[in-house]
């Protein structure tokens, strides 16, 4: 299981399903939208906004389908000034994927790149091979029809995210 919950942006936080029930973590990150996706996800807690996406972590399911609701559910929240907690069973694979989708939305950065920045605050961060593949067929074909979220969103994140990456790089972390 990963390592419990991660700071990945300002007000967006990548964990599994146990943190996702722990209302004083909850409290704690001022977390107030939670994106479920699993096989089972349903909302379980009073007062928390929720987005629940029923989807198993196998190389065939199908999350690109659920990459335009997931984009906007977190950068909504992150607007407000909300937290938002992704998580899938164990914050490895389908969650960390729905998250590289919106870094890849609100920066410059592709897919290996944000996903070594991801991978810089989660160490655990292992979306399955299907998965990439479908990161990548999002760089290549979909993104540029979404719309440019990345215009809300200051230039010092994308450059964080960036820096973050060369230097998961460098330290020849790969994917």
């Amino acid at each position: 299981m990963g390592n419990g919950i991660n700071k990945i942006l300002p007000d967006l936080y990548l964990g599994n399903m146990k943190d996702a029930r722990d209302l004083e973590l909850l409290a704690q990150h001022n977390i107030t939208h939670i994106l479920s996706v699993h096989d089972t996800a349903a909302p379980v807690l009073e007062g928390v906004t929720y987005l629940c996406i029923s989807a198993s972590d196998h190389s065939k399911q199908n999350l690109t389908q659920y990459f335009r609701d997931s984009i906007v559910f977190i950068h909504e929240s992150r607007l407000k000034g909300e937290g938002c907690l992704v998580h899938c069973v164990a914050g490895v694979s389908r969650s960390v994927t729905l998250v590289v989708a919106y870094i890849m939305t609100v920066t410059d950065c592709g897919w290996v790149e944000a996903l070594a920045a991801v991978r810089s605050a989660r160490p655990c961060a292992g979306p399955n091979l299907g998965f990439l593949r479908q990161l990548e067929e999002f760089e290549n074909t979909q993104l540029a029809e979404l719309p440019q979220l990345c215009l809300q969103t200051s230039d010092a994140v994308s450059r964080t995210f960036f820096f973050l990456a060369k230097k998961s790089q460098r330290a020849g972390r790969s994917w």
